[in-house]
C-alpha cells in the first residue's frame, strides 16, 4: 500500500524521470531507515552495517541528506538509551557511514575549502500556513496521498504521546520525517521538490494508518468501498501516467523513431515560445 500511495503521488510522477538526485537520495535514506528499524528489532551488526552504508551512500548522492544524518543518529542513540540497540551496533553504523561518506566531504574541504556549497536559497523560503499544510494545500502535487499523510502524522503523534515505549514504529517514522519537514519549511519551502527526500517514509506512515482506519470500517461496507477505491486508483493511474511521460503524442505517432528524430522533437518543442 505504501508503494501504491507513493507512486500515485503527482509530485513523484513529475520528477521520477528527471535527472535530479532527489529520488536516488530518497532511496538510500529510506533504506537507512529500514535497516535502522531492523536494528531496533534484532540488534544485528549486519543491519547496523547496512544502515551506515546506506546513509553514507545517500550523503554521496546529495549533500541535502546531511541534516538527516543527524536525525538518523538521534534515532540510533535513542535505541541505545532504551536498550534496543547495543553501543557496539551504534559504533558499527556510525563507522560505516563515515567510511562511505567521508572521502567525498574531505575532498570538498581540501579542494574547495567548504563542506558543501551554498545551494539553498533560504531567502526565498515561505513561512506560511499554506506551506506548513503543504500536503493538503497543494493537491496538484500530493493528491489524496497528502490527506492520508496528514492523518497519519496526527494519529502517530497521538500514539507516541499516549504510549511512547510502545510506539517504536511511529517514533522511527516521525524522527526520520518531521525534523526534515521543519528544515524544509524554514529554509527551502520555495521548492516542493525537496519533499521527495522523505516522501517514501511519509507514504509508509500514511499506509500504516490507512490500514488501521480500514479495520474500523464495518465489514458490510468494505466491499463497496473497496470497489470505489479501486476505481479511484485506476483513475489516478491514468492521470499519473499522463503527467509522467513527456512527448506522448510524438511517441504514439512514431513509437520506433530513431535518436535523431527524438532530438529534433525536443529541440523544436523547447524552441517554441
Amino acid at each position: 500500500l505504501a508503494v501504491l500511495l507513493f507512486v500515485l503521488t503527482p509530485l513523484f510522477a513529475r520528477w521520477a524521470s528527471s535527472g535530479y538526485a532527489d529520488l536516488p537520495m530518497a532511496f538510500y535514506y529510506t533504506l537507512a531507515a529500514l535497516f535502522a528499524w531492523r536494528m531496533w528489532k534484532s540488534n544485528s551488526p549486519v543491519d547496523a552495517l547496512m544502515s551506515g552504508i546506506t546513509i553514507g551512500l545517500g550523503a554521496w548522492t546529495k549533500n541535502a541528506i546531511l541534516p538527516a544524518v543527524g536525525f538518523w543518529f538521534v534515532f540510533l542513540l535513542l535505541g541505545v538509551v532504551w536498550k534496543r540497540i547495543s553501543f557496539k551496533a551504534l559504533l558499527i553504523a556510525c563507522a560505516a557511514s563515515a567510511v562511505v561518506a567521508a572521502p567525498w566531504y574531505i575532498r570538498n574541504l581540501v579542494e574547495a575549502h567548504l563542506l558543501m556549497p551554498a545551494t539553498v536559497w533560504t531567502r526565498d523560503a515561505g513561512w506560511t500556513v499554506s506551506n506548513l499544510l503543504v500536503f493538503i494545500t497543494h493537491p496538484e502535487n500530493f493528491g489524496f496521498t497528502g490527506w492520508l499523510i496528514i492523518i497519519g502524522i496526527g494519529l502517530a503523534l497521538v500514539q507516541v504521546v499516549r504510549h511512547p515505549r510502545g510506539s517504536d514504529r511511529e517514533i522511527l517514522l516521525l524522527i526520520f520525517t518531521l525534523p526534515y519537514f521543519a528544515f524544509w519549511w524554514l529554509l527551502a519551502s520555495y521548492d516542493r521538490r525537496f519533499l521527495l527526500y522523505f516522501l517514501p517514509i511519509l507514504a509508509v506512515l500514511a499506509a500504516v494508518y490507512s490500514l488501521k482506519l480500514w479495520e474500523r470500517v464495518p465489514r458490510q461496507y468494505q466491499t463497496s468501498l473497496g470497489w470505489m477505491l479501486t476505481v479511484m486508483t485506476l483513475g489516478m493511474t491514468v492521470y499519473i501516467a499522463s503527467i509522467s511521460i513527456d512527448y506522448k503524442i510524438a511517441m504514439l505517432h512514431d513509437p520506433f523513431m530513431n535518436d535523431a528524430a527524438k532530438h529534433k522533437i525536443v529541440v523544436v518543442q523547447r524552441s517554441d515560445p
